[in-house]
């Protein structure tokens, strides 16, 4: 068994592709190996960031009557990090023509050790044995590709920057919450009792609120983003507006594309 890193991009947004070789697949299936049992090694994303995959053959519930080849994966920083992930499973044959996957949804937050990614129904043990020409190879070796995108919402950094800015961060929560009645937004995430409405095009900028909004009709504009504590996604969605030319941060105007800067604000915004 291995894991080989193949491709790592060190950008906020991490895309890291691993490839989980499991040797003698097939014994693993059979009993007396007990549901619950799994294979598991570690990785590394980038210095300060690493993670654990585990592999459970016959799944993690005792109590199904079908076995499922099950993944469960976690991510850790060191740092005083929010961590968001994304996860892809798949199987793929060994003619490239027919893969088994699963996507995650959407990113969800892994803040502490004890979060992690749990794709406790994959695809079913049953289901891999029966194709075993086209996935299990020479000594029953079965790869899994994951493709695990990782976010870092580096909260210390935010806290440096809002003492600079705190007068405009402040009036810019206020404004997220609708309570000056200055905007008109085009969209709005909703975390249980919580609300924040916002502009499609500033939020954009930000990898994570991009990728909630991606693949959605373009005319939706309510996202119901469970997986998120609230504190966290206000700060992603103010950190867009004070990073998006879109937005002035003096007169406090949203501005389509290809409008001219209202003020002077472009000299210490970049507006």
């Amino acid at each position: 068994m291995s894991i080989k890193i193949k491709k790592i991009i060190k950008k906020p947004l991490l895309i890291c592709n691993i490839e989980f070789e499991m040797e003698r697949f097939s014994m693993f299936c059979l009993h007396p190996k007990p549901r619950r049992f799994c294979i598991e090694n570690d990785f590394e994303i980038q210095e300060g960031i690493e993670g654990t995959i585990r592999v459970y053959p016959r799944g993690t519930d005792d109590n199904m009557s079908e076995n499922w080849v099950s993944v469960v994966t976690s991510v850790r920083t060191k740092s005083k990090s929010d961590i968001y992930a994304k996860l892809d499973v798949s199987i793929r044959s060994f003619d490239g023509l027919e893969k088994i996957e699963k996507l995650s949804p959407d990113y969800r937050l892994l803040h502490s050790r004890e979060e992690v990614w749990d794709m406790s129904k994959f695809t079913t043990t049953e289901n891999v044995l029966q194709q075993t020409e086209k996935f299990i190879g020479t000594m029953g070796t079965l790869k899994l590709n994951l493709t695990l995108s990782v976010h870092l919402d580096r909260t210390a950094n935010r806290w440096i920057s809002s003492i600079y800015d705190q007068p405009v961060r402040s009036r810019l929560r206020k404004m997220l919450k609708n309570k000056t009645g200055e905007q008109r937004f085009d969209i709005m995430f909703i975390i249980g009792k919580c609300q924040f409405q916002a502009h499609r095009q500033v939020v954009k900028c930000d990898p994570i609120l991009q990728g909630i909004l991606q693949g959605s009709d373009p005319q939706c504009q309510l996202f119901d983003v469970p997986n998120f504590r609230p504190e966290s996604l206000e700060n992603l969605i103010i950190d867009s507006y004070m990073h998006s030319s879109l937005f002035c941060k003096r007169c406090f105007i949203y501005r389509k594309k290809g409008t001219k800067p209202c003020c002077d604000a472009r000299n210490k915004y970049g507006c």
